[in-house]
């Protein structure tokens, strides 16, 4: 008898296994976005043992006091106040939630609290272009993979005082995935619910409380719909009013915020040249997105106002319209390239240089959110969603996972520039050797540790290559003061002032030379007041006015000052100087007083002053 065909039996699980590893199970999901995050995680961990920079660290965290308590007032500050030129209340906010759980100004604290946020960032880049390629895993695991590694992302993640990048940038994603949530779409027209509508909005304006750039979020929604297939007629832009009134509102705050700073510094260009440097600014992204080589945390512009542009200055603009018309001749109809190239170009438009400000002509943190656009593209390249040649696919999967790697091993590499202020500046000065800036800011360093000779050497390589720059002369007259060679502090503060008459520390720095030295009270005291113009609530002008006062004998106004700048920062210091112009007037009960405060306040008293003012 025939033996009976036996079924051949299946592995259990083979089905369920394949469909885990394709990311098709919620499990499989999970694992891919974990394995992003991972990855992005390994790749900049030793962030987390770099140092604050000098550079905005100094003003953002270091010296900024109402990050060093959660309290009414101070939350009353962080929403009323600009920060450096920039109005960003929640970013404080994340840095006095920082200062409270460290127990005080500790890195480590802070670094992690950015890493955290990129990290968060990374996951909701997952989500949102999982949504976007038609719950597609690969495409959302190659671009959120190069959202978390890129080397031009690093600058926003490593630089404290950049916090502004990742934060705003988690709020501007969360709003665009309950932009883009089903649930909360009703009808066949998908039209948006009023839950989704207030929440997207919500999360919008927490955006704008973490950056200004976060203007553009009304034209990524617009974006959005275009590679959603939304049609962009009337009504998709009337849903979109209160997002641009809130934009404009927020943009014009922005603007007002920035002239109140003295780093508001515009660029002195030919108005002809403007589309230029935008047109060329917009390249550099473009070109760094895939090859990022020449990478620095300071950009100078190419030229000044009396050096020529080079040559790719001029041509930039053609480059970009030729690469426009090829780009809409050979893929106007795939609405994943079209649509991620106006995220890209809609988000990065507002810091493009039209209007010149400062002296950098790209910033690397800039690309922070625009390149979300370009990485969309990306995955969908790797994941199969863009029309290409059968023969290349498997040929281009190869070379992103390459060119991932490659990635990857340089920001990792990277992670070391940012580590100290330092190297910081010697790299940025290896790529730019003829930037003046980044010599006066190691020069600082330098004069903070005490490395005068170093620090004055950098100082007039500085202003060898930028004889008008006032700092560089305010800074050497300080290693010049603090080696006690005093005539040539007082002649480098007096050149800071001739050409720069807006920098206060520069008259303070000269009023003191006058008050302690030269005894020239009067001509130390005008210094103080043109200080005092600069920044009035300056606690440190009030406190040498005070003192410049007190020497020349005039105790009543020494006391007012004294009582100007105890009102802005009660200083122990302070305290203890208007004690002695309170004895020097007899009034000895307010002497005591102020000598006992200083005193709880951790000054040490000498006995017998306190004895004389019985």
């Amino acid at each position: 008898m025939p033996a009976k065909p036996q079924n051949k039996i299946k592995p259990k699980g083979s089905a369920a296994s394949r469909q885990f590893l394709s990311g098709t199970t919620q499990r499989g999901r999970w694992m891919y976005a974990g394995g992003v995050v991972l990855v992005t995680f390994i790749v900049l961990y030793p962030l987390l043992s770099a140092d604050f920079l000098n550079w905005d660290d100094p003003t953002f965290v270091l010296g900024n006091r109402i990050i060093t308590s959660i309290n009414a007032k101070n939350i009353w500050a962080m929403f009323t106040t600009y920060a450096m030129g920039n109005y960003c209340p929640l970013v404080q906010l994340s840095y006095a939630a920082d200062y409270m759980l460290a127990g005080g100004l500790h890195p480590f604290a802070f670094h992690l609290t950015s890493l955290l946020f990129h990290l968060g960032n990374t996951f909701l880049v997952f989500v949102l272009v999982y949504r976007l390629s038609g719950n597609k895993v690969i495409p959302a695991t190659v671009a959120s993979l190069l959202f978390g590694i890129h080397p031009m992302h690093l600058e926003s993640v490593a630089w404290i005082a950049e916090r502004r990048d990742v934060m705003y940038t988690f709020f501007y994603l969360l709003g665009l995935l309950a932009y883009t949530d089903p649930a909360n779409r009703r009808g066949e027209s998908k039209t948006l619910s009023a839950r989704g509508y207030v929440s997207t909005l919500v999360l919008f304006l927490f955006s704008l409380l973490c950056k200004g750039q976060a203007v553009t979020f009304p034209l990524a929604m617009l974006a959005v719909d275009y590679i959603q297939g939304r049609k962009l007629d009337k009504k998709c832009f009337i849903e979109k009013i209160p997002f641009f009134l809130l934009a404009l509102g927020f943009g014009i705050l922005a603007v007002v915020a920035q002239r109140t700073t003295p780093t508001f510094n515009p660029m002195h260009i030919a108005l002809w040249h403007t589309p230029f440097v935008a047109a060329y600014g917009l390249l550099l992204y473009l070109v760094k997105s895939v090859i990022p080589l020449m990478l620095s945390g300071y950009h100078p512009y190419p030229f000044s106002s009396t050096t020529e542009a080079p040559v790719m200055v001029f041509m930039a603009p053609f480059i970009i319209i030729a690469l426009a018309v090829l780009v809409y001749k050979k893929w106007r109809n795939q609405p994943v390239i079209i649509g991620g190239l106006l995220f890209f170009l809609l988000t990065i438009a507002p810091v493009l240089q039209f209007m010149p400000v400062g002296e950098t002509i790209i910033s690397e943190r800039y690309s922070y959110v625009p390149y979300i656009g370009l990485f969309i593209i990306a995955g969908n390249l790797a994941g199969g969603k863009i029309n290409i040649p059968t023969g290349a696919r498997a040929l281009l999967m190869a070379g992103i996972w390459v060119w991932i790697g490659v990635l990857c091993f340089i920001t990792h590499s990277r992670t070391v520039v940012w580590k100290e202020p330092v190297g910081f500046w010697t790299d940025v000065i290896d790529k730019y050797p003829a930037c003046h800036i980044a010599y006066n800011n190691r020069g600082y360093l330098y004069n903070d540790f005490g490395q005068y000779d170093k620090a004055i050497a950098d100082f007039d390589k500085g202003i060898a290559l930028s004889p008008d720059y006032g700092r560089l002369y305010l800074n050497r007259g300080l290693s010049y003061y603090r080696m006690k060679d005093y005539d040539k502090a007082f002649a480098d503060y007096s050149m800071a002032i001739k050409l720069d008459t807006t920098e206060p520390q520069s008259y303070i720095n000269r009023g003191t030379m006058y008050t302690d030295l030269y005894g020239k009270y009067d001509l130390g005291i005008a210094d103080f007041h043109k200080a005092l113009r600069l920044e009035p609530d300056n606690e440190d002008i009030s406190a040498n006015m005070g003192v410049a006062f007190y020497k020349k004998g005039v105790y009543d106004s020494a006391i007012y000052y004294y009582t100007k700048s105890i009102a802005i920062y009660p200083a122990a210091k302070t305290y203890l100087m208007r004690a002695l112009a309170y004895g020097a007037l007899k009034e000895f009960d307010k002497a005591r007083q102020d000598a006992g405060k200083a005193k709880e306040m951790g000054m040490d008293i000498d006995e017998a002053t306190l004895n004389s003012w019985k």
